[in-house]
């Protein structure tokens, strides 16, 4: 937990302290309903695969390896992810600004998008493994699968679970079905500033903060991100609902993360790349996994054969291999 600044009036510190509980606390009760909105889908569907969409050498990559790459934010192929979640934080932000009177509330809140930015791009990093519940979906496949031609992997949905050894982990669960209610976000964002417009109004504290504005405000923001960043991590806006998207995540202090053995980078396309290098649990060649492959609907029929092939040669036993029947018209240039 980062420290209290020091030398702060008793009252004033005796509240930051309490609004990092506050905080360790709520991140712990959204998560609990996360993993409970997952048990209610889980109820009507059993989810008994979660797919991850790619092209066929990142596919033969992963299996040789039983190992998948979590992708630091900026380099994933919709680099907005938390995008749609703070967007709307900022929103409601402004609109209980304009609710209260207090000076500092302003303040706060005009201050709150520079204070985001860099708790993401300097403290906070996350990383994310992009799956789906649904192994045929057309958009997917255009998207994610090579333009139809790749592969969808099909996983056990335990196969992620567990921390990354080692990391001081902010966001529990690491795997949850990312939720589309927007009405369910603006609850969870707008708790924050609840909490913390009430400290700032405080009448009680207003002498310690006029005299200590440069690093309690500052802090209060550092620990409020905290909280906006993983709630938007759970969200996505509703236009990506036939994603249906199992996420993997680790979220921690990004310099905890850089330092770790599992933390590499490389080259791509002219840019540095940053993931995390996390196993698939049972390995792939091991007892007791069972991988389903559906293959693209661009792509050759052959590809089947030569994925049996490529199986049997990495001593994957129990793997269904399939072709997507999926009508499909290419939206390359032939």
């Amino acid at each position: 937990m980062e420290k209290i600044p020091a030398d702060l009036p008793c009252a004033l510190e005796t509240r930051l302290e309490g609004f990092a509980q506050f905080v360790d606390k709520t991140i712990d009760k959204n998560a609990c309903e996360a993993q409970e909105y997952r048990r209610r889908v889980e109820a009507k569907r059993p989810i008994e695969k979660v797919y991850h969409y790619t092209d066929v050498g990142s596919a033969l990559a992963i299996l040789s390896s039983s190992r998948l790459w979590l992708t630091e934010r900026r380099h994933l192929n919709d680099p907005s992810e938390l995008g749609y979640g703070l967007e709307t934080a900022i929103g409601i932000a402004r609109a209980m600004s304009c609710d209260g009177n207090s000076e500092l509330r302003t303040t706060f809140t005009k201050e709150l998008e520079d204070g985001l930015n860099q708790a993401i791009n300097r403290e906070f990093a996350f990383y994310v493994g992009s799956f789906s519940v649904n192994g045929d979906s057309l958009p997917q496949w255009r998207e994610y699968a090579d333009d139809g031609r790749g592969i969808a992997l099909g996983f056990s949905h335990t196969a992620f679970d567990g921390d990354a050894p080692g990391c001081t982990v902010l966001a529990s669960p690491q795997t949850f079905l990312v939720q589309y209610d927007k009405a369910v976000l603006e609850r969870y964002q707008r708790q924050g500033f609840q909490e913390i417009f009430s400290i700032l109004e405080d009448g009680q504290l207003s002498t310690g903060f006029s005299n200590h504005c440069d690093v309690a405000i500052p802090w209060l923001q550092r620990k409020l991100a905290m909280l906006l960043i993983f709630n938007s991590l759970l969200f996505k806006h509703s236009a990506y609902e036939y994603e249906q998207e199992f996420r993997v995540l680790v979220l921690g202090s990004r310099k905890e993360i850089e330092d770790h053995a599992l933390h590499k980078i490389r080259g791509r396309d002219g840019e540095i790349v940053s993931y995390l290098d996390r196993s698939i649990h049972p390995p792939l060649t091991g007892s007791g996994t069972s991988l389903h492959m559906k293959v693209g609907p661009a792509a050759p029929k052959e590809l089947v054969n030569d994925l049996e092939a490529a199986v049997r040669k990495l001593g994957i036993v129990d793997c269904a291999i399939e072709k997507s029947d999926t009508p499909y018209r290419s939206t390359r240039r032939q």
